[in-house]
């Protein structure tokens, strides 16, 4: 179930009405969030249903069992076997067909004989990514003794499985989600107000934003056959750009409102992430909850910045180089990671040889943020391009410096502008709109939705493209 279909928002007013009737039960809230999250899973992937019950129940169970243990062995053969069990699952079902491809391709090049079939094609699980994070985030956590686990098996299940987030995050750690269940939730007018502002703000992000730039101008700059110029393609680059930050951002968005129509919160994923000054500026705003993750599940662990500065540079390249790897089993995204590691790097390198720890002055900041933003353009196209011969297509036509506009569509220039104007505006901006928004009567902000949607039939057609970071 996508949240831009008219079927989702059915769903969420039924769950809302269910989820309110019997609140003060702690056992009927997290009855109605499991059974909910399951049948919001189901469609239209039913099959892989059993997939992450299995996994939850597992992490339940050996949860509850290291709580119990004090010998150190017997609770690191535990989190071994949650975490092998888990990773297991994810290397099968997301890697498979990387493997085969890849085995397929070398013995071509070693042997000189025709590329062998691969034997098998392994169904992407929606959210496996995702979900696996979290349970991993959990285990981990129970093993330092962070936390205490989790003591209602329904519970544990509603957290794995919350509908908001489970196919595209962003990823909660259990320390923050978990006692939200213990408490009676409380929906005050101000949370009313501001779910209702972010579904509101992610559907005009997915659907007047980002399926427009990608149905009018990306999946033309990125066909192979394209025959856009030099410039075309440039504004295609930025366009994808865009197209993704309001792609994810506003699933985000819908996601946060939804659960704040509940009384629960998850947290923020994004913090205006182009206006970063530097490439690690800008992973502390984007896909926040999985830099953290990284950060505190392999990069601390791995050493961080307390083992030298050489073991630190590996660190940080074999974080984002798992990080590629994780978005795509494709090695597109391999070198997505290793680059966005590699410039992460460098710039650590240069703070370290000017004796600075960051970007103060203004226009060090704005020189930093436009070669931020082209640095992350370039890697976008080999996250976004089909393969790397178009990757290589696409750099030499930009390297044309052709600078024709024939195929440029007005209408396309102008959302770009306004993506461009909305994202780099003061955030005081959407503040204001926001509270002017909460000081609606309910019949007002009613007629926005109205008027939302009458925009999204203006501006759209054909059906809305599923969520980008869905396939992850």
């Amino acid at each position: 179930m996508q949240f831009t279909d008219p079927t989702y928002g059915i769903f969420l007013l039924i769950v809302f009405v269910a989820y309110w009737l019997g609140h003060a039960s702690r056992t009927w809230r997290g009855t109605v969030l499991v059974v909910a999250s399951y049948i919001f899973y189901s469609f239209p992937t039913p099959q892989f249903l059993p997939l992450i019950f299995f996994s939850s129940s597992l992490d339940y169970f050996i949860g509850r069992k290291m709580a119990g243990i004090d010998v150190q062995w017997k609770r690191r053969a535990l989190l071994l076997c949650s975490i092998c069990t888990n990773m297991g699952l994810l290397a099968f079902f997301k890697y498979a067909n990387f493997a085969g491809a890849t085995y397929a391709d070398i013995f071509a090049w070693w042997t000189g004989e025709a590329r062998p079939d691969i034997p098998w094609s392994i169904a992407m699980v929606p959210g496996i990514s995702f979900y696996t994070f979290q349970t991993m985030s959990y285990i981990i956590s129970l093993y330092r003794r962070d936390l205490e686990p989790c003591n209602r098996y329904h519970e544990y299940l509603a957290y794995v499985s919350f509908f908001p987030h489970l196919v595209a995050g962003p990823i909660i750690r259990a320390k923050t989600f978990l006692p939200q269940m213990l408490a009676t939730p409380v929906l005050t007018s101000e949370m009313g107000s501001r779910g209702l502002w972010l579904i509101l703000c992610g559907l005009f992000k997915k659907l007047v934003i980002a399926d427009y730039l990608g149905a009018n101008i990306v999946d033309q700059a990125f066909d192979k056959d394209s025959f856009y110029s030099s410039f075309e393609t440039l504004i295609g680059v930025y366009a994808y750009a865009f197209q993704i930050y309001c792609d994810f951002s506003g699933y985000t968005d819908i996601a946060i409102g939804s659960a704040l129509l509940l009384g629960l919160t998850i947290p923020e994923n994004f913090n205006s992430p182009y206006k970063s000054a530097d490439i690690r500026e800008f992973w502390r705003r984007w896909h926040i909850s999985l830099s953290t993750w990284f950060r505190d599940y392999l990069y601390i662990p791995l050493g961080g910045n307390r083992c030298g500065m050489l073991r630190m540079y590996f660190n940080m390249w074999i974080v984002m180089f798992l990080c590629g790897l994780w978005h795509g089993a494709e090695w597109r995204y391999v070198i997505w990671g290793v680059l966005h590691g590699t410039g992460m790097t460098l710039v650590t390198i240069y703070y370290q040889l000017t004796g600075r720890e960051k970007v103060e002055s203004t226009i060090g900041r704005v020189v930093g943020g436009i070669l931020t933003f082209h640095f992350v353009c370039a890697c976008w196209i080999f996250f976004r391009a089909e393969n790397l011969e178009v990757v290589a297509a696409m750099f030499a036509k930009m390297a044309q410096l052709h600078m024709g506009t024939a195929m440029l569509n007005p209408n396309v220039v102008l959302i770009l502008l306004l993506a461009a104007a909305l994202h780099f505006a003061p955030n005081s901006s959407a503040e204001w709109f926001e509270r002017r928004f909460a000081e609606m009567p309910n019949y007002a902000q009613a007629a926005c939705f109205i008027a939302l949607f009458g925009i999204i039939a203006a501006t759209t057609s054909g059906k809305a493209m599923p969520f980008v970071y869905y396939e992850f």
